[in-house]
C-alpha cells in the first residue's frame, strides 16, 4: 500500500536536513509500518553526516501505540526492563517521535534524538516535528492522486450522470471509483449551485 509513498518520501531526504536547523537533534530517522504491523527503519540522517546505528524500534512502537507525539526527557532514567538496549547502548539522552498518519492510520514514525543532552525538546519542537509529519501525510495523498492520474490516458465518464466506467464495464459514482482505485479518502460537501437547487427556500429571489 505504501510502496509508492516510500519512493516519494525518499525524494524529501535532503529537505529533512533543515530539521537540524530547527531542532536540537543529533539524528533523524524514518520508520515504515507495513500492512502486517512490521516496522523497518528507512533512512537515518545524522547532523555530522557520519554513519550511525539504528534508532530505537521500541520507542517507534510506543509512538504508534500512542498515535501522538512522545518526548522522553532523559533516556537514562528509563527502566531497562521496559526498553530494549538500543537507547542505552548508544547513550541516547533526549528522544522525540511523531506518527505520520495516513487515512487515520499510522504509516510512518519520524524519530529524532540527542545523544548528548537531556531535556532538550520543548513544546515548539514537538509542533515543528508534528507539522513535518502532516506534510509527509500530504505527500501520501499526492501519491494516491498520482495513481488515479495514471490509471488510464482516458477516463470513461458518462456525459449525462458523470459516473465512471470501470474495467469490468460497470458504472461507478465518482467517489466510489476513487475510493476503490486509489488510497484517497473521499469527503463530501455541497457546492453553491447545488445548494441553491436543493434548498431554494434559503435563496429567495430578490
Amino acid at each position: 500500500m505504501y510502496q509508492t509513498t516510500i519512493k516519494s518520501l525518499r525524494n524529501v531526504r535532503d529537505s529533512l536536513k533543515i530539521v537540524f536547523d530547527l531542532l536540537p537533534v543529533t539524528r533523524l530517522s524514518l520508520y515504515h509500518l507495513d500492512c502486517k504491523g512490521g516496522l523497518s527503519q528507512g533512512y537515518t540522517i545524522t547532523r555530522s553526516g557520519t554513519p550511525t546505528e539504528h534508532m530505537s524500534e521500541t520507542f517507534a512502537r510506543r509512538v504508534i501505540e500512542a498515535r501522538r507525539a512522545i518526548v522522553i526527557k532523559d533516556a537514562m532514567d528509563l527502566n531497562p526492563a521496559d526498553w530494549r538496549q538500543t537507547m542505552g547502548r548508544q547513550s541516547v539522552r533526549s528522544i522525540i517521535g511523531v506518527p505520520v498518519m495516513f487515512q487515520g492510520q499510522p504509516a510512518f514514525v519520524l524519530l529524532g534524538d540527542n545523544l548528548d543532552q537531556p531535556d532538550v525538546f520543548k513544546n515548539e519542537h514537538v509542533l515543528i516535528l508534528d507539522y513535518l509529519s502532516k506534510t509527509m501525510a500530504v505527500l501520501c495523498s499526492g501519491d494516491a492522486l498520482a495513481k488515479l492520474q495514471n490509471i488510464s490516458t482516458f477516463l470513461p465518464v458518462c456525459a449525462s450522470c458523470k459516473r465512471i466506467r470501470d474495467d469490468a464495464g460497470g458504472w461507478n459514482d465518482v467517489d466510489v471509483y476513487i475510493a476503490t482505485h486509489t488510497d484517497l479518502k473521499v469527503t463530501h460537501g455541497i457546492c453553491e449551485a447545488c445548494t441553491k437547487k436543493l434548498y431554494p427556500n434559503l435563496f429567495p429571489e430578490l
